[in-house]
């Protein structure tokens, strides 16, 4: 607008306005009368365009540094409040104080530490004592860290400090603390960090446990690479040293087949092998070799360990050493299996192939035969020529049995004379009959016993699979009872089983009515046979036997419980004696403390679907708590059927019943059997207690039986206790509880009610019984050398048994607490040696001794070599030495004292540990 008020005259000037070269605008000056511009006017425009250059630029920098402060200030900004997010977020306490102590900066964790306290200076941290209190001496502001760092001017790291929360919960603290400086190194301030450590260091404590707890295990410790090729060994522990005699330096980067040996396809490596791939646990005995050579047995159990992602990287191994009680069940489980005499199987075993074999012939529609032989007038052998002769002439028949059958076929001795043969190749009946014959005619060949020559014959009974039995128990008692009918015919002879060598069928009928209404009319009644406790010779339980009264007589059940359970009553007598037997305890119930009543049932009621619910009807229906029921089962039930037995016994078990193996050693168990059942008592049969005391076989079972129930962790019942001297056998043998006349007869309710509240300790032979007197039996057939023996050693405080012969040196062992055994060689009814070979066989922990002027040296030599002979002296004696022998003899008997107690010490804590 101005340019259209100039006139038509006009002239104009340009000024460029230049900043640093750089033209930011143009001057534009204009003359309205058109009058040309002097040189001093352009100077003064040009002057006017260079302060206004100037004006402009500082106007245009001074907008650029506004903008860039702008962007500055909220970059800084930004970046403060990104480390303040950070230092709040992070997991241990920040503090950054200036070279005065002053605190600059600190974080959320540290406010959080502090409880709320505000903290501004390190001469105020003494107000953080007040909520983190030191668990020992407190300490000024001066001695924490940061402060510290100040005045030396270095850093001080990972530091731990124990406080108190004001909780009182104890926590600990990593804390570190650094310098820092400026360009000319002037220190500036401190920067401190501090973390609670405490579950961490828990953890590191608890790892320490436990790696102090691997490194001191009795067990071998391996820990194998699962990530690695082969899988190396990475760690071991000093037990593994100690078991294997390899040092960890010699197994680290190896495979656990170095232990392995030639063993590389035994049975448990399976077990091993399947946790290996499948990542899973795994357990297994497995057979290992030292370093030396020598094997051992172990029980290796694997675990995987799992990593962080899931995979397993590890497994750990812990090898258990345990050979001594492998070998120790081996042993068990090969006098459980095989005749101690002849090595051949026993029942046990016998039923074992017994049952194997009717499972095989019933799979592939076979045949098979057992034969039950029985030495003729055997008992006349061993009366006649003694029980070594009766043992010797035993082992060379089982000898030439084994060389006359084949592999498939087994034979077993069941006790005395009895063997049993069982063929099982699917011959023909005939071929089967033959096969008999000819190794009868070898049997009957003269037998060499005792410089005599003795001929033998038997009688055998045979029977066939199926059509004699399809059972176990069926087959061996038709097999019996065609041996018996041999028997009957003359001896020497074979008879196959038939079905009418049974009674009569019309008795059993007659008898079976009789038993029907015998239960009608209430006839069976029930009698309670008492059972004592060794270890106090009181009462500790009662049996319940059935009596029947019929036709104005009392009637053993011997008579009448064969044809019940033939007949199918058994199961309507069993319930009918439980029934009598829950009422009557619940009559009983405040006097029965301490007392079980044990009752019986057959295999058949036993297995019958409805026989739990019926128990517990009967149980429920009376009242009685199930804890005093305890229930006697034979070997014969578990044997019918193994699973079906457990799974009721189980649940009988879960009620409070208990449950006893009843006439244990009749039937054909194996301790591995018996393991599966929870069984509380064992009870041995009476066959083997009428003669254990005189019989080394008897003793040898008997023994062996209180040994696998104590190894089962039972209690140990004999039945059928008569003499002093059948419980003075089963004292020392270790038995806890027996049953027969020699305590009580069976009672009836009355009589037995009144023992029940008048608790009477049993007068049981305190010569039984160990007082601490040293007991030395003398045996001799000369009377003065009794009496002169008598005479030198009254002064010696021993307790002194005098015996003329074998037989009543027997006798006073059964029973007296016998220590040491001294006898001549020469006895009337049998040799010396033969004697402590018997009483070797029957109390083996009996020093043995001989006093004799014999001069047949080989024979006392070889029963010397034998250990049947401890020591020898020779007649006449010399007092001095003979005292001074018998001085070391109880010394040593002293020490096998000791050494049992201390065996039965481990057992029991092993026990209790388990």
């Amino acid at each position: 607008p101005l340019l259209k008020q100039c006139g038509q005259q006009q002239s104009y000037a340009s000024i460029p306005l230049l900043v640093g070269g750089e033209t930011i605008g143009l001057l534009n000056v204009v003359h309205d009368k058109g009058m040309a511009w002097s040189k001093d006017a352009l100077d003064a425009l040009a002057s006017l365009g260079s302060q206004l250059s100037m004006a402009l630029g500082r106007t245009r920098l001074f907008n650029s540094m506004e903008i860039l402060v702008e962007e500055r200030t909220k970059a800084l900004a930004n970046s403060e409040s990104m480390l303040r997010n950070v230092l709040d977020n992070l997991p241990v306490a920040v503090l950054v104080t200036d070279q005065n102590g002053k605190l600059i900066i600190s974080n959320q964790e540290f406010s959080q530490m502090a409880n709320g306290v505000v903290i501004q200076s390190l001469d105020q941290f003494g107000l953080l004592q007040s909520n983190l209190q030191q668990t020992t001496t407190p300490f000024d502001p001066g001695q924490w860290l940061l402060h510290q760092t100040l005045k030396k001017q270095r850093a001080c790291r990972n530091t731990l400090l124990d406080v108190k929360t004001e909780q009182q919960d104890v926590m600990t603290l990593l804390s570190s603390a650094v310098p820092f400086f400026n360009k000319q190194h002037q220190l500036q301030g401190a920067i401190a960090v501090m973390q609670d450590v405490t579950e961490q260091r828990q953890q590191d404590l608890q790892m320490r446990i436990r790696t102090r707890a691997i490194e001191a295990s009795v067990n071998a410790v391996i820990i194998t690479d699962n990530e690695a090729e082969d899988q190396p060994i990475v760690y071991v522990n000093h037990a593994f040293e100690q078991i294997t005699g390899y040092t960890s330096a010699e197994v680290l980067g190896k495979n656990c087949r170095i232990l392995q040996g030639k063993e590389q396809n035994q049975p448990g490596l399976d077990a091993i092998r399947r946790a290996l791939t499948n990542n899973s646990k795994g357990k297994a005995e497995l057979l290992n070799y030292r370093k030396d050579g020598s094997s051992f047995w172990n029980e290796l159990t694997l675990a995987p360990v799992v990593n962080d992602r899931g995979h397993t990287s590890h497994f750990v191994g812990i090898l258990r050493d345990i050979t001594e009680s492998k070998n120790y069940r081996q042993e068990l489980e090969h006098q459980a299996n095989y005749d101690n005499l002849t090595g051949l199987p026993n029942r046990n075993l016998l039923n074992d192939r017994l049952q194997q074999a009717i499972a095989y012939a019933k799979r592939n529609d076979q045949q098979f035969t057992l034969a039950f032989l029985d030495i003729d007038h055997f008992k006349v052998i061993n009366d006649s020529l003694g029980h070594t002769a009766g043992d010797e002439l035993l082992q060379q028949i089982a000898e030439r049995m084994k060389t006359q059958v084949r592999d498939t076929d087994t034979i077993a001795r069941l006790g005395g004379d009895e063997f049993v043969i069982l063929l099982t190749d699917n011959g023909s009946l005939s071929t089967h009959v033959r096969r008999l014959e000819k190794l009868k005619q070898q049997l009957i060949c003269p037998v060499m016993v005792e410089q005599q020559e003795i001929v033998i014959s038997f009688s055998t009974g045979i029977c066939r699979y199926p059509m004699d039995g399809d059972s176990s128990v069926t087959l061996l008692r038709n097999a019996d009872t065609a041996m018996y009918e041999a028997k009957h015919q003359g001896r020497n002879r074979s008879c196959m089983f038939k079905p009418e060598m049974n009674t009569l069928v019309q008795n059993r009928l007659q008898m079976e009515q009789a038993i029907r209404q015998g239960l009608f009319s209430k006839e069976f009644l029930v009698y309670y046979q008492p059972q004592a406790d060794l270890s106090t010779g009181r009462l500790c339980g009662l049996e319940a036997l059935v009596r029947w009264y019929h036709q104005d007589q009392l009637i053993s059940p011997m008579a009448f419980i064969s044809l019940a359970e033939q007949s199918g009553l058994i199961t309507e007598l069993d319930f009918y004696v439980f029934s009598t037997v829950c009422n009557q305890i619940n009559q009983w119930e405040n006097d029965l403390q301490g007392v079980s009543v044990a009752v019986n049932f057959s295999a058949l009621s036993f297995m019958d679907a409805q026989f739990v619910p019926r128990l517990r009807a009967l149980l429920e229906l009376y009242q009685v708590d199930p804890g005093w029921i305890k229930i006697e089962m034979t070997e014969s039930i578990l044997m019918h059927d193994a699973e079906e037995s457990l799974v009721k016994m189980l649940e009988l078990r879960a009620l409070g019943i208990h449950f006893s193996i009843d006439d244990f050693g009749t039937g054909y168990s194996s301790l591995a059997y018996l393991k599966r059942f929870p069984f509380s008592q064992l009870k041995i049969d009476r066959s083997f207690i009428n003669d254990v005391y005189t019989d080394p076989d008897s003793a040898a079972l008997v023994r062996s039986m209180i040994s696998m129930g104590h190894n089962l962790g039972i209690k140990v019942i004999a039945e059928g206790v008569e003499t002093i001297e059948q419980l003075g056998f089963l004292l020392k043998a270790g038995c806890d509880e027996i049953q027969g006349y020699f305590y009580s007869l069976p009672l009836p309710v009355d009589q037995c009610t009144h023992q029940l509240t008048h608790r009477e300790q049993a007068q049981l032979p305190p010569e039984l019984y160990a007082n601490g007197q040293r007991c030395l039996l003398v045996v001799d057939s000369e009377v003065n050398i009794l009496q002169a023996l008598k005479r030198e050693l009254r002064q010696e405080n021993y307790k002194l048994l005098l015996a003329e012969s074998a037989t009543q040196a027997i006798e006073l062992l059964a029973k007296h607490n016998v220590d040491i055994v001294l006898t001549d060689l020469r006895l009337g009814d049998m040799t010396g040696i033969d004697f402590l070979q018997k009483v070797r066989a029957i109390y083996p922990d009996v020093i043995r001794m001989v006093l004799s002027a014999t001069t047949e040296i080989s024979g006392i030599l070889k029963a010397i070599n034998e250990c049947v002979i401890y020591r020898f002296i020779t007649k006449p004696w010399e007092p001095d030495e003979l005292k001074i022998q018998l001085v070391e003899a109880f010394r040593l008997r002293a020490i096998q004292l000791e050494n049992q107690q201390m065996k039965q010490q481990l057992l029991a804590n092993e026990k209790n540990s388990s």
